[in-house]
């Protein structure tokens, strides 16, 4: 497993085993104490024996809500990045109009040309240096969470319907080795 999915599936793993123990107020401490909402949601689910179904149900309504958040935050970063340039743009047009009606002083030439181009500059800057990139960051972080939790909301199904820790275990090591697989084709490729 990667060091995320062990983590996570010891945490699932530790739940299990107190809710498998009879031990209902140790699992709900653990799933309050984990930093996935998810669990944390879906726990109290599992502790009162909601059907496997019923959690996945919730589950995905939950993860709908959790990456619409983040697909608004990713909105809002990408229409930044296109709106910076043509803010910087407009800035360079200001600053030339500016410039050109007081032609007579040829020593203000340069510096004023100099200023109405950092505009632009600056306009790009944002767009393909600060906001694009925060936008694939928080695509990406999306992508991650919602992977997450289709993981967390199954093994919580498995273990609300009673299978084993191992079945568990399984679909990690599955989903591990399709996240492994697309790499692995990519390198015998180059």
């Amino acid at each position: 497993f990667p060091s995320h999915d062990r983590g996570l599936f010891d945490k699932l793993n530790a739940f299990a085993s107190e809710v498998r123990a009879g031990r209902a107020s140790q699992a709900l401490e653990l799933a309050d104490a984990s930093q996935r909402p998810l669990l944390r949601q879906l726990g109290v689910l599992v502790v009162r024996q909601y059907s496997a179904s019923e959690i996945e149900e919730t589950a995905f309504t939950a993860l709908q809500v959790q990456t619409s958040a983040l697909k608004r935050s990713e909105e809002v970063f990408n229409t930044l990045a296109k709106v910076a340039p043509a803010a910087g743009l407009l800035g360079t047009v200001l600053g030339l109009i500016e410039l050109l009606r007081d032609m007579s002083a040829l020593s203000k030439l340069g510096p004023s040309m100099a200023l109405a181009l950092l505009c632009t500059l600056y306009g790009l800057l944002l767009a393909n240096g600060v906001y694009q990139p925060f936008a694939r960051m928080i695509r990406t972080l999306a992508h991650v969470r919602l992977e997450e939790g289709r993981l967390l909301a199954r093994g919580l199904a498995l273990l609300a319907s009673g299978r084993p820790s191992a079945d568990v275990r399984r679909l990690f090591e599955s989903a591990n080795e399709q996240v492994r697989a697309p790499h692995s084709g990519d390198a015998h490729a180059a």
